[in-house]
């Protein structure tokens, strides 16, 4: 997750330095926890948890950036630190309910996949 935020931040940085530093710190803040939390990916549920970490820091650090860099008043004006946790609960229990789901059904469908037969693409 780390590479591709970096890859990100690169195509951000040129935009706004801002948010090219929430992506940056978004890549390390999640792979930090996980590391910390699950120590390895050898369980399904592992890899689902550490992956929900990534989409619930991408919406911190942007509070972040936007309140004390920036000084945007946008999250003052809607409920301010309790509607950012509640807003974040929300979003790690959606990334684990999508990282399940891909689990379930996307990855079920690729292992399925007959490579023999051609597609019309």
């Amino acid at each position: 997750m780390t590479a591709v935020s970096v890859v990100f931040a690169a195509l951000m940085a040129p935009v706004t330095f801002f948010m090219a530093l929430a992506i940056l710190l978004t890549g390390l803040s999640t792979e930090i926890t996980a590391f910390l939390l699950f120590r390895n990916y050898n369980t399904t549920w592992k890899m689902i948890g550490a992956v929900a970490f990534f989409p619930t820091y991408a919406v911190l650090w942007a509070f972040v950036t936007a309140q004390y860099f920036t000084g945007n008043a946008i999250y003052r004006l809607i409920g301010g630190l309790s509607f950012v946790v509640v807003l974040c609960l929300l979003i790690y229990g959606l990334g684990l309910l999508g990282g399940f789901l891909s689990e379930k059904v996307i990855f079920k469908r690729l292992n399925n996949v007959d490579e023999s037969k051609p597609r019309n693409i």
